[in-house]
């Protein structure tokens, strides 16, 4: 889980929801707002000594959503995650506003079904409409605890997004 700090009630309700004792629960909490992220920190850390099976980062990252820094965060979390004497199969990643809208059962029946596949998803929106709204065709630069929009860039050729292959700008399917 990766958490911002803002709710611990919610993070701890999200907890409860999805909690199985064959699964494996790992959590990152910002450090940006000190104050915040320290008290949940504290609060979440004490579920350690009650359950075997959850384990908190103890290296803090200050992240932005959608920023380099976000992605700094989950692999070094995913290099934690494999230091740790854990017999897992899939890491799903998970903030405190996710909530489940089924039960843990079925996502359970399903990854077994489905070992050794990966799974990602886009808003269900069409190619260049996903590409313009996740600002694939833009870019970006950390600095500040903010992320800042440098202009437009085009996109390299051969990436593949959903059954398409684009590159060059998102003019077209190549």
């Amino acid at each position: 889980m990766t958490l911002n700090g803002r709710d611990t009630r919610q993070a701890i309700r999200l907890l409860k929801m999805i909690y199985n004792t064959n699964n494996y629960y790992f959590i990152h909490i910002d450090s940006v707002r000190k104050w915040r992220q320290d008290h949940m920190y504290r609060t979440l850390l004490s579920l350690e000594a009650q359950f075997p099976n959850v384990r908190l980062s103890r290296w803090r990252r200050a992240t932005i959503w959608g920023g380099a820094s976000l992605l700094d965060m989950l692999l070094h979390c995913m290099t934690e995650l494999l230091t740790l004497d854990w017999q897992w199969d899939y890491v799903l990643n998970l903030s405190e506003s996710d909530m489940p809208v089924k039960r843990m059962e079925r996502l359970t029946e399903f990854l077994t079904r489905n070992k050794g596949k990966n799974f990602l998803k886009s808003h269900g929106q069409s190619i260049p409409s996903f590409i313009m709204k996740q600002g694939l065709n833009h870019s970006f630069y950390e600095c500040d605890h903010h992320l800042w929009r440098l202009g437009g860039r085009k996109l390299p050729w051969g990436i593949a997004i959903g059954e398409s292959r684009w590159g060059g700008g998102g003019d077209g399917e190549k």
